[in-house]
């Protein structure tokens, strides 16, 4: 089958409508539907081992700068608004580091370790996370995409004055 890594697609929409745009007071917004399932025997019945989450991802260029902010939110539900998310993390603040967060792994690999444990709670061995499959897409019902007004600024808690923080206005 032809697949298309998510994180794939993010980069390049961010290189597109960010970088190249030289930056937006706004900050872009992606939202997606994570689902990793195991199906044991689907063909004939057997149950289906699943685990959801909601991932949302703020990238942010200040106009005049060089340098790609990046949060993300990880959710419980997938429809989960970005309006709704208050707790953001700050991923990256460097000029190619935005590239490689990890988020997209660390979702993966936190629904593969969700499913294994319905499977050992229902007698089953656990599975290698090659052997499930992933079901991602963008969140229902919402773009893939969209524009959020929001402040960026360093946390006045970090030392070095790496560490930043949003708010949606």
């Amino acid at each position: 089958m032809l697949s298309i890594k998510v994180e794939t697609i993010v980069n390049d929409l961010v290189e597109q409508l960010l970088i190249k745009a030289g930056g937006n007071e706004k900050v872009l917004h992606f939202g997606f539907k994570c689902n990793l399932a195991y199906y044991e025997h689907v063909n004939s019945g057997g149950p289906i081992y699943d685990s959801v989450c909601g991932l949302h991802l703020l990238y942010h260029l200040q106009p005049g700068y060089g340098y790609v902010d990046v949060f993300s939110a990880i959710t419980d539900s997938a429809s989960v608004t970005v309006k709704q998310v208050n707790d953001w993390k700050h991923e990256a603040s460097h000029g190619s580091c935005w590239r490689d967060i990890g988020t997209f792994s660390k979702v993966y690999f936190d629904l593969a370790d969700k499913v294994n444990v319905k499977l050992v709670e229902d007698g089953r061995s656990a599975v290698a996370p090659m052997h499930m499959s992933e079901h991602n897409g963008p969140q229902l019902f919402g773009p893939v995409f969209s524009w959020v007004d929001a402040k960026v600024s360093i946390d006045p808690n970090c030392d070095r004055r790496y560490r930043k923080l949003v708010s949606l206005l």
